[in-house]
């Protein structure tokens, strides 16, 4: 279960310093405050935060966790419904590689402690005042080219790994990250960079005008 022994002003700073988890801090605080991301509550980052302890974990010893692996264990780790039966079953499993799960629940934070770290250790104004349309697109832009960056760092770290396992070969590789948006309306595809760049999509520009003529 989450474990709040650290100071709540500096555990997610201190966790995220720890296991290197650069960018994650700005992050938390912008999906609080829905910028540039769907506005999530602090019980939310919270579950986020701690399934991304547990990934790095995972990651730290080699291993490539399973679609859906991080989340079924933090849910058998942290739910307070789930039979200690199968919790024992989810520590037996990190320990299988190699992990003391106290040890990577330590790192584990409560919502509580995720509140008091974006309001008093982040400062993060609960109501900021309005951001205009061209500083969301900046900060869009950064954000997903700090997302884009650690995405390719995971994967490359990842398939590095794997090069030295038996049964695995790899040569020099590069990887491309890409992230696209397709309209439903007009059936147009196109990088979300270049949708920022242009305002958005021009079909609902042209439908606008349509409506308006008519």
């Amino acid at each position: 279960m989450p474990s709040d022994d650290e100071s709540p002003r500096n555990k997610v700073q201190s966790v995220i310093e720890r296991r290197g988890l650069d960018g994650l801090e700005a992050e938390l605080e912008r999906r609080w405050e829905g910028d540039g991301f769907e506005e999530h509550s602090t019980r939310d980052l919270a579950d986020a935060f701690n399934r991304t302890v547990l990934r790095d974990a995972l990651n730290t010893v080699g291993e490539i966790p399973l679609d859906g692996e991080v989340e079924n264990l933090h849910r058998l780790l942290t739910d307070d419904e789930v039979r200690s039966g199968n919790e024992m079953q989810a520590r037996d499993r990190l320990a299988q590689h190699g992990l003391d799960a106290d040890a990577v629940t330590s790192d584990f934070v409560s919502h509580q402690t995720m509140y008091r770290y974006l309001r008093d250790h982040r400062g993060v104004d609960t109501a900021p005042e309005a951001t205009s349309t061209a500083e969301l697109i900046e900060r869009t832009r950064q954000s997903l080219l700090r997302l884009n960056s650690r995405t390719q760092s995971v994967v490359t770290q990842n398939v590095e790994r794997l090069g030295g396992r038996e049964g695995f070969t790899v040569g020099d590789f590069d990887i491309y990250v890409s992230v696209q948006l397709s309209c439903p309306d007009c059936g147009t595809t196109r990088e979300v960079t270049q949708l920022l760049d242009q305002g958005g999509c021009g079909c609902q520009d042209d439908s606008t005008a349509t409506r308006d003529a008519s």
